[in-house]
């Protein structure tokens, strides 16, 4: 049996699929991702023997009737003539038109909604538009998972998606294999918060940066730093010029680039901070728990899922830089002590709900139920 993966980037097949690819292909089935070209590519087949198809019709940007058209052929295409018994979808694209793709293909599909997105947090022609599409998309698939059970029951209640197909699944899963915590620098002289994620305005970066600052006005042994890319292809991407302006105007602000590997700057941090408006299952915070890391986030659907507030983590209001900034300033009043047992709840909590195997597993299931 044939088993596509699609999504919009190599990238995030190499950052979150990765593991399913490795199991699925332990279990013998034969496995292709399909995605356009980046440079994940060369990284993937450095680990893996799972076959790389390029799709050259997938633009991030807005929704051009021709471009669209284009990308449900490509699939469709492809899905007939690589004989796909199922494809898994991944990202707002790729999830609406491989279910187009694969109803007109006689491909089975399973939509991954890890989060539901700018499409459904800003009120736009083009977002209606996308809803609507998904809408068609979600009712040709035959199975619908969300990582977290706001988003399941907003689109069901909301006639996005239908109940009889959804189900739950906890995320993308950690190998607990590889993070693997490491022994604490307890003779640091600074206190170091954690930003770690694309530099989106929906991550809730405008409100870290403004708390940092406020924050770094009183307490000189304070760093802040920034993991990850700029995201021109996203609406709600920070731009080089407005990055710039935030490091000048703060000193203690550090920004360090995107990094294929985020595991030593987790493990050399004492928190970790995401302030997004809404996740699926927030990858970060996952991989601060797995590396024994509390963490600060926000009560948004998907953040707020994964935290014990003041047992693995801290949560502040979404979008209210004042919560932000207490919670900073109450994770940075903690003893090394406090912060250890909440490093250790959160490994626990990742052991015993999020852990890959478990999560692969699950998709297992799904898999033989449409085989």
């Amino acid at each position: 049996m044939k088993i596509a993966l699609v999504a919009n980037t190599a990238f995030n097949i190499l950052n979150f699929r990765l593991g399913l690819i490795v199991f699925l292909e332990s279990k013998g089935y034969d496995v292709v991702y399909i995605a356009p070209y980046d440079d994940a590519v060369e990284k993937i087949a450095k680990i893996s023997h799972v076959r790389f198809i390029p799709l050259h019709s997938l633009s991030r940007k807005g929704y051009n009737p021709m471009d669209d058209f284009l990308l449900a052929r490509e699939l469709y295409t492809i899905y007939k003539k690589e004989q796909i018994h199922i494809a898994l979808s991944y990202t707002i694209k790729p999830n609406i038109y491989s279910g187009i793709a694969g109803y007109f293909s006689k491909t089975k599909t399973i939509c991954n909604l890890t989060g539901l997105g700018f499409v459904f947090m800003k009120k736009s022609m083009a977002n209606t538009i996308a809803k609507n599409l998904y809408k068609l998309s979600l009712s040709l698939c035959n199975i619908i998972v969300f990582q977290n059970n706001t988003d399941k029951q907003f689109c069901e209640q909301n006639g996005i998606a239908q109940a009889s197909k959804t189900v739950l699944i906890n995320g993308s899963g950690i190998n607990t294999d590889i993070y693997i915590p490491s022994p604490t620098h307890d003779q640091k002289e600074t206190f170091v918060l954690l930003f770690v994620g694309r530099l989106l305005f929906d991550k809730g970066i405008q409100e870290f940066v403004a708390a940092a600052n406020r924050m770094a006005s009183q307490y000189a042994n304070v760093r802040f730093h920034l993991l990850g890319g700029l995201d021109e292809g996203n609406p709600s991407a920070v731009s080089q010029a407005q990055l710039d302006e935030w490091l000048q105007a703060n000193p203690a602000l550090q920004y360090l680039g995107n990094q294929a590997d985020v595991k030593p700057f987790i493990n050399d941090c004492d928190a970790v901070v995401l302030p997004s408006y809404r996740e699926g299952i927030p990858r970060v915070l996952l991989e601060a728990m797995a590396l024994q890391k509390p963490f600060i986030t926000v009560n948004s659907p998907g953040c707020e899922d994964v935290t014990h507030h003041d047992k693995n983590g801290l949560l502040a209001q979404v979008k209210s830089v004042d919560s932000l900034y207490d919670c900073m300033l109450t994770m940075y009043l903690k003893s090394k002590e406090e912060r250890k047992e909440m490093g250790l709840y959160g490994r626990k909590l990742i052991l015993e709900k999020y852990d890959e195997k478990i999560i692969v597993a699950a998709y297992l299931k799904l898999i033989l139920s449409l085989s």
